[in-house]
Parts: C-alpha cells; sequence; structure tokens
C-alpha cells in the first residue's frame, strides 16, 4: 500500500488481458468484464482476482476492464500472494506502459510483454528479479 515496487525475486505465473491470448507459455485469461482484483485488505480475498459484483465480499478493487491500454495485456506479479497479509500491498503486475508512473507496477511496451509472454515456459519456473541497479541485482541475487 506504498504505491512502490517491491523488490526482490517473485514468480510468474499467470497472465491477463482485454486482448485475447497472445500465445502465452502461462495461464492467460482474457477479460469478460466480470474480474476485479480485490485491494480491501479487510476483505478475505485480498489481492486475489475475483469474479462478478461485491455483493459486499469487498470495499475496493479495481475493475479489470476499466483500465484499456494499461491491461491489454498484463503478467502477474507473485508479490504477497502465498500467503497473502493484509495491508503488504497488492495488484503488483507487469502491465502495458501508457507513458505514466504505476502504483508499483512495472509498465512496458505492449510488444515487449507480448514478446515475454510468448517466451514464458512454466516448466522453467520464470521469475522477475526487482531491484534498484544492475549492480544491487548481481551482488544481492
Amino acid at each position: 500500500m506504498d504505491k512502490c515496487t517491491p523488490t526482490g525475486i517473485y514468480t510468474l505465473t499467470e497472465a491477463f488481458g482485454i486482448n485475447s491470448n497472445p500465445g502465452s507459455g502461462v495461464t492467460y485469461r482474457q477479460l469478460d468484464g466480470t474480474e476485479y482484483w480485490v485491494d480491501d485488505e479487510n476483505s478475505q480475498y485480498y489481492n486475489t482476482m475475483q469474479f462478478g459484483d461485491p455483493n459486499g465480499r469487498w470495499s475496493s478493487a479495481e475493475k479489470l476492464t476499466d483500465y484499456p491500454g494499461y491491461y491489454n495485456y498484463s503478467l502477474v506479479i507473485d508479490y504477497n500472494r502465498w500467503p497473502v497479509v493484509p495491508g503488504k500491498s497488492s495488484a503488483i503486475f507487469i502491465h502495458c506502459d501508457m507513458g505514466i508512473y504505476t502504483y508499483g507496477c512495472v509498465a512496458i511496451p505492449q510488444q515487449n510483454l507480448v514478446n515475454l509472454l510468448k517466451r514464458l515456459d512454466p516448466a522453467k519456473n520464470p521469475v522477475v528479479i526487482l531491484d534498484f541497479s544492475y549492480d544491487s541485482i548481481y551482488n544481492n541475487y
């Protein structure tokens, strides 16, 4: 909830997008407008994708189709997922760059994201390493 990208090594196990599956190696869900990513830290569904109207299950969430461009394609960074710690941050993705800052996500050009999705092989346990500099990554991981 600090609006910063977390540092560390995180798995990449699923993707979603407004656009159809470009040939993703990891599980991909094309959004149909029923999906929310819950950011209500008081909800049992915090930091998960849920479907259908909230009906009191949460008081705050991103309706994913409300962000065209950003979520044309998106890769979930498995930060704070297993186990989920309420308030530790939610909805950390690699998504399409729209030319403005993010609230903790990683934004890259859409074609680069499509290329990445096509290259991911779940059998090889893909991860993303997030840190401040090459030297930090080289020395810490």
